[in-house]
């Protein structure tokens, strides 16, 4: 089921080469995108509230996810409420990449972009995972997708390094474990807890150890 966003979804691009400056975004209803700037040694918070174009003034933005800091051009990457991803280049302060098209049914709900590779969850439990190539964050080969399908709206990723391997949290309270090198739908996703028994409440973040060997 999908479910109407009448806030902003907060995510921090973290601290940057300027110490005393932290940068972030906001995204929200009708293609609502800031970004922010706060300096920490004056209290000083600023914002530029990016235009959306004319394709996208009808679309909920409901989540936010950013390329790693060594890619160039850098983007902050958007889910949307009709399925689509967007980019905006944070250098040259436009959009790319935005024309519309379904990249997963339903809401994009979580997204983990790493390694060149993109996972995205959906707030119909439509999981999906491709590959970067070029400047597009859109798939740029339908066969080059790959799909699983878990109980309930996806809530939450954790991806290893490689973007292959890791934990896909839901709704219903399921986790997860999926790897996408052995992409074998009749396998994965594999439910290691399961909202019958042990966990009963709804997932709101994952992450995976980074300790793990």
């Amino acid at each position: 089921m999908d479910h109407p966003y009448d806030y902003p979804y907060y995510p921090v691009d973290g601290v940057g080469e300027h110490q005393s400056r932290i940068q972030f975004v906001t995204v929200g209803n009708d293609a609502a995108l800031s970004l922010w700037s706060y300096d920490v040694k004056i209290g000083e918070l600023t914002a530029f509230h990016a235009t959306p174009p004319d394709q996208l003034k009808n679309v909920h933005f409901v989540s936010v996810e950013f390329t790693e800091h060594s890619a160039s051009p850098r983007y902050a990457v958007i889910g949307a409420s009709d399925g689509s991803l967007v980019g905006w280049d944070e250098k040259n302060h436009e959009w790319v990449d935005f024309a519309r098209g379904e990249v997963i049914d339903g809401q994009v709900g979580a997204i983990s972009i790493k390694a060149n590779a993109v996972v995205v969850g959906s707030s119909r439990g439509c999981l999906c995972h491709y590959p970067l190539e070029g400047n597009t964050i859109q798939p740029a080969d339908p066969d080059a997708v790959t799909t699983y399908n878990c109980d309930s709206a996806i809530v939450a990723l954790s991806m290893d390094e490689a973007n292959r391997e890791g934990l896909v949290g839901t709704e219903n309270g399921t986790i997860y474990y999926v790897n996408f090198d052995e992409a074998d739908p009749s396998v994965y996703p594999i439910p290691i807890v399961s909202s019958n028994n042990i966990n009963r409440d709804a997932i709101s973040l994952l992450q995976i150890d980074p300790g793990n060997p």
